[in-house]
């Protein structure tokens, strides 16, 4: 167990202490008094200074920081507002994983999507030239068709494209570094994580996937691509990869890591594996994506995992 979790004499834990101090800081009613309480507090020991930081950096991921809605005027900031802001920020400077980069919540350039969906959101999109598009949870996507191109970049998420065929002008899907183009009637999906991988997945029809190099992708096949090029195309489930289009999540033999990063594209809040002996044990089943807050339940009862919630939707698993 890592120290900064360990008992306090009070009988819980100094990472439940951080997020106590996080939670009051950021509720817009702290003080100057509460600031200096937490200076006193993880000026106590590298253990506090430690679970603060993990405190932080768990509540960036979940979403907690707060983002006034576009095109509405903030609410007037108090001086112990202002003070309680800076000093979260400054906790929580030199935090290396940020929650723009890892998609948790839109950052920069999602907000010039086109179209955007939500965590747990589903919707279907038509294009002007007749195609569709499916997009997943927290998914965003930009258009841009001219008189001789078709033109979509998958900014980040997951979609399903039905494209249909326009004689001269190929469907092309710009994700990261690659590009997808579709001559004909196709049907394909994408996929582009955090760190900027993509997958392709064939579903019906031909694509042609370039990334450096050109890959031909058909039905029941995938290809991979990122930072380190473009992998060969391999035969896949096709329609397991995308059953969420069903509303569904299937996972066969998968490592838990996967399975808790998967359900936290799906649910408000955001859950952590605390125990690194528990990234690699393996998940098999068939859950319902409406329903996460069932399938942390059997993740829980099967694995035998202690759960500890926490404010915002956080949750440790250990």
């Amino acid at each position: 167990m890592n120290d900064a979790e360990g008992d306090t004499p009070q009988g819980g834990s100094l990472l439940d202490e951080a997020f106590a101090h996080v939670v009051r800081l950021s509720s817009g009613e702290a003080t100057r008094d509460d600031a200096e309480r937490l200076a006193r507090w993880r000026a106590q020991g590298p253990a506090h200074e430690a679970a603060w930081r993990d405190a932080t950096r768990i509540w960036r991921l979940s979403r907690a920081a707060a983002v006034a809605p576009a095109g509405r005027a903030p609410a007037r900031h108090s001086r112990r507002r202002l003070l309680a802001g800076a000093a979260l920020a400054a906790g929580a400077a030199g935090v290396s994983v940020v929650g723009t980069r890892l998609g948790y919540w839109p950052g920069p350039r999602e907000w010039l999507a086109d179209h955007r969906t939500a965590t747990g959101e589903r919707r279907s999109v038509r294009l002007a030239d007749g195609s569709m598009v499916e997009l997943n949870t927290r998914t965003s996507l930009a258009v841009r068709f001219t008189g001789d191109r078709r033109h979509v970049r998958l900014i980040g998420g997951e979609a399903v494209f039905s494209t249909r065929p326009v004689p001269g002008r190929p469907f092309e899907v710009e994700a990261a570094d690659g590009i997808t183009t579709a001559d004909g009637q196709a049907v394909f999906a994408i996929r582009r994580a955090g760190d900027d991988r993509v997958a392709v997945t064939g579903l019906d029809g031909t694509v042609g996937v370039w990334r450096t190099e050109t890959a031909r992708l058909g039905p029941g096949q995938r290809v991979r691509y990122g930072p380190d090029g473009l992998e060969r195309p391999e035969p896949v489930d096709a329609e397991g990869i995308v059953a969420w289009r069903r509303g569904l999540l299937v996972f066969r033999d998968e490592p838990l890591a996967r399975v808790v990063a998967e359900l936290n594209r799906y649910r408000a809040g955001y859950i952590h594996l605390s125990d690194p002996r528990l990234l690699d044990r393996r998940v098999s089943g068939v859950f319902h994506v409406a329903r996460p807050q069932e399938i942390l339940d059997h993740l829980a009862g099967t694995l035998a995992l202690q759960v500890r919630r926490l404010p915002a939707g956080i949750v440790l698993l250990s």
